[in-house]
């Protein structure tokens, strides 16, 4: 990993926070919305979904570009709006994230294409696969 993009971390009394959730929000709602579209409000979405703290960098303009919430050494979120740089700002986090735990873990699904990006940094059999089923 040999990234330098610098990551910010955020609490829940961070003033990026709600920054960071609406990205997460936006992201969300449009990577699953093939498969399972978010039905909960922004509002139940904020309260319910988003873990407290976790990474994120800015942009040359300021803004939020790549987020991940985290909890401990759990990745439970990430979402981007900038493809040539989510690579790094994944690298930088894992470094982050690796310096303090032994090991992390996450969910990825191929409809999210950050967190795809992200499973591609760890070694695998990636034939091995998990698969989630919703009888309606």
């Amino acid at each position: 990993m040999t990234s330098d993009l610098t990551i910010q971390p955020f609490t829940q009394v961070d003033p990026k926070y709600l920054e960071c959730c609406d990205l997460l929000y936006r992201y969300y709602k449009k990577t699953h919305a093939t498969v399972a579209p978010l039905t909960a409000n922004y509002a139940t979405f904020i309260d319910e979904v988003p873990t407290k703290t976790g990474f994120y960098n800015l942009n040359q303009k300021n803004e939020i570009e790549n987020v991940v919430f985290t909890e401990n050494n759990e990745i439970a979120y990430i979402c981007s709006i900038n493809h040539k740089n989510c690579e790094a700002f994944i690298q930088a986090t894992l470094r982050k994230i690796f310096s303090k735990y032994n090991e992390i873990f996450f969910e990825a699904d191929d409809t999210d294409w950050a967190a795809t990006l992200l499973l591609d940094q760890f070694n695998f059999n990636k034939n091995e696969s998990f698969n989630t089923y919703i009888y309606d």
